[in-house]
């Protein structure tokens, strides 16, 4: 049995995470316009997406000034600054609207994962 990690491995998701933390923090703002991000917090998500190891990390993009973290100590030292209370109810929220593209739209969710060349 081969087991792969899908995210970074077999697909760039990207998209749907972008989407995922923004909703994170605006969980009521589906089927809205305002309920895509808009292109700071696009920009802002690409800096820090490779720092984050976990979904409470995407919390980050929402952190003024976090754009200008350049190494992984940094990141995580102002990611202890949120507090483990706030991060665990961003990752709920996250995880409840991750649930939720895919139980509404499973093909648009799909749509959002670029599956790697060759895979």
């Amino acid at each position: 049995m081969l087991v792969l990690d899908f995210d970074g491995v077999i697909a760039d998701a990207f998209d749907e995470c972008a989407l995922v933390a923004w909703r994170g923090v605006r969980p009521n703002e589906r089927g809205t316009a305002a309920s895509l991000p808009d292109a700071a917090f696009i920009e802002r998500f690409r800096v820090l997406r490779p720092y984050c190891r976990t979904l409470d990390h995407f919390i980050m993009a929402h952190v003024p000034g976090s754009e200008t973290v350049t190494h992984q100590a940094e990141f995580d030292r102002r990611f202890a600054r949120i507090g483990r209370g706030r991060a665990a109810a961003f990752a709920e929220r996250a995880t409840a609207a991750r649930h939720g593209l895919r139980e509404r739209d499973p093909a648009a969710w799909a749509a959002m994962h670029t599956l790697y060349p060759g895979v």
